[in-house]
């Protein structure tokens, strides 16, 4: 894509949903020192809506719709690239994938011990009452 796009010296990327969805893509851009917008998803379905008469999604309806926000809209957010932040986020992530991990263990802990002893097991197992356990 990037390969594609340098036939055009001054470019500017535009991604949608650059906190959410599209924030990988948009950092990745920014840490390669590319220009990105950021446009709302709201702009680039209303852009949809009235260029083909629904709110249906679809790539290519979504790619002209960004394209024309971002053509059109001055006032779009330009993005910059904060490794510190971007850390941050990532570690943010892990630790919700690490506690996303937890509760399934110990879920699966409560399960496993309920099946070995029936009506013998507590309701509120935690990680620190299994390592005693």
């Amino acid at each position: 894509m990037r390969t594609y796009a340098r036939t055009w010296p001054q470019r500017t990327w535009a991604v949608e949903g650059s906190n959410g969805a599209g924030r990988s893509l948009a950092q990745r851009l920014l840490a390669d020192g590319e220009r990105v917008v950021d446009v709302p998803a709201k702009l680039s379905a209303r852009v949809r809506l009235f260029d083909t008469g629904h709110n249906r999604k679809t790539d290519a309806h979504d790619a002209h719709a960004v394209a024309v926000v971002a053509v059109r809209t001055r006032s779009l957010r330009v993005l910059a690239y904060d490794e510190q932040l971007e850390v941050l986020r990532m570690l943010v992530d892990r630790r919700e994938e690490l506690t996303g991990q937890r509760i399934q263990v110990i879920n699966r802990l409560q399960r496993l011990l309920a099946e070995l002893t029936p009506g013998k097991v507590k309701k509120d197992i935690n990680t620190h009452l299994a390592d005693q356990g």
